[in-house]
């Protein structure tokens, strides 16, 4: 049975003094969150479950593991942020008494609008603060891009570094820790502020300004523009994007440099999926 958004807010309330008390790590389930999204194919496996397909409205728990197919999308609500989990990611939620989520592999995208956010964690690195942050992880190296607010990263015991709106970091296993500007926005979007009119179940012709041989991330968001409700890394200035639903959307498209980092995202576009 799927806990109401109170009765999931209560529990987590309880638990929270003794996530920071306890000396060891759970032996049973704690409830912590809930799934309030999913898009494509995802799974889940927790404490006493292998994997299993992860549906919306599932209670997230201590020591759950959660991973996505490409081009799928899901997302966490705890009650203070939220964790979305791109295509081809895996985070978990390790079964510890100091709450935190680590992703081991993928991209994420923590947003925390009330100045708090569980500690993300990386095989390189911890990441805290306050706003919205886009955290990779491939092959060893860890790459936190800041798009809203102010976060520290910190490397095992060395000093946190600060990294505010708009720059970003790596971080590998050794070597220097430096603050980055990131890439400036795309510009050029087609469709633009004028909206696109698309049949349903035809492809959305996206373009913008940029370099050919460049990767980019493009985000699919509702109508309102908050939340992002599909993701995709391409390749050069342009990509067929199909979109499954009816309505108005938006869509915006952000560079990925060439050691991995991502740049703030583009002023949106609109597009509009019609049934005839």
């Amino acid at each position: 049975m799927t806990l109401p958004r109170r009765a999931w807010s209560v529990a987590l309330a309880m638990a929270l003094p003794l996530l920071a008390s306890s000396p060891s790590a759970w032996s049973q389930p704690v409830s912590v969150a809930r799934v309030a999204y999913v898009e494509g194919f995802a799974e889940r496996s927790g404490l006493e479950s292998d994997w299993g397909v992860l549906e919306e409205g599932t209670v997230v728990q201590i020591g759950d593991r959660y991973r996505t197919g490409p081009g799928s999308r899901a997302r966490i609500d705890f009650r203070w942020m939220s964790v979305a989990i791109d295509g081809e990611s895996q985070l978990s939620i390790p079964n510890a008494f100091l709450l935190s989520a680590e992703l081991d592999h993928g991209r994420v995208e923590p947003y925390s609008p009330s100045g708090a956010m569980l500690k993300m964690v990386t095989a390189e690195a911890s990441v805290r603060g306050s706003g919205r942050v886009v955290v990779r992880r491939r092959d060893g190296v860890t790459l936190v891009s800041v798009r809203e607010g102010e976060f520290t990263v910190q490397r095992g015991v060395e000093e946190p570094v600060e990294v505010r709106a708009g720059h970003g970091l790596i971080v590998r296993a050794a070597g220097d820790l430096e603050v980055v500007a990131l890439a400036p926005p795309p510009e050029g979007l087609e469709p633009g502020r004028d909206p696109g009119y698309v049949r349903r179940g035809e492809p959305v012709a996206l373009s913008w300004k940029g370099e050919p041989g460049m990767a980019y991330h493009i985000e699919l968001l509702g109508h309102t523009g908050e939340e992002v409700v599909l993701g995709r890394d391409v390749s050069g200035t342009g990509f067929p994007l199909a979109i499954p639903w009816e309505g108005t959307f938006q869509w915006r498209v952000a560079a990925i440099g060439d050691e991995g980092l991502e740049g703030m995202p583009s002023a949106p576009g609109v597009v509009c999926i019609v049934d005839q």
